[in-house]
């Protein structure tokens, strides 16, 4: 994976990755699902969007690997600018969800495939598709110096009874929406089971209100 500060540290512009072939292909929509499938890893930049979101529409779950992998062709990207063929690939993992799509995003996550705005659309999706995140990770997140990644990952930290500390601290965030993101008590099915073992800090979480 390519460093994202071996750049920026020495004002060199990472070139983008440019795909194996450059031959024309038909339009997404007339490919049978597994010319779809096979079409999506290696495609430019305007096949790609389009190979995506039409894999996102058939819901194809079999095209999951498939778009894992066109998130790894810009690995270490993106740091400063939204990557688009990232962005077509979480937003088609989003669409067909589900147990595979959700470890998906997971592992680009943890991988650390995705940064800057991808990173952030990553874990808003990671919240609303299941994905689980390794407890390091998700602390490390939930304090990222963005605070659009912060309130994203509220979403898939609440329900993580060894993170709850950490959620009490965000209650306090400068960034309002991180704050309201970060109240456990807008999670109803997890008030009552955070009331019993963390009584204190629900009785912090109410106060705000």
């Amino acid at each position: 994976m390519c460093d994202q500060h071996l750049f920026s540290s020495s004002g060199i512009q990472a070139e983008r990755p440019l795909p194996q072939s450059t031959e024309l292909r038909p339009t997404a929509t007339a490919l049978d699902d597994q010319a779809l499938i096979a079409a999506i890893p290696e495609s430019n930049l305007a096949d790609s969007i389009a190979l995506a979101t039409e894999a996102g529409r058939r819901r194809l779950a079999a095209a999951i690997p498939s778009l894992e992998t066109l998130c790894r062709r810009f690995s270490g990207f993106g740091i400063d600018r939204m990557v688009p063929e990232q962005a077509a690939a979480l937003q088609a993992l989003a669409v067909i969800s589900g147990r595979e799509a959700a470890q998906a995003v997971s592992r680009l996550i943890v991988r650390g495939v995705v940064q800057g705005p991808a990173l952030n659309l990553a874990v808003s999706t990671a919240a609303r598709i299941g994905s689980t995140l390794p407890a390091d990770v998700l602390r490390s997140l939930l304090r990222h110096p963005d605070p659009g990644i912060r309130a994203s990952v509220c979403g898939c930290a609440r329900r993580r009874p060894e993170l709850i500390s950490v959620m009490i601290d965000l209650l306090e965030d400068l960034n309002q929406g991180v704050a309201r993101s970060a109240d456990v008590l807008s999670d109803k099915s997890a008030e009552s089971k955070l009331a019993r073992c963390w009584p204190s800090c629900c009785e912090k979480s109410r106060q705000r209100k």
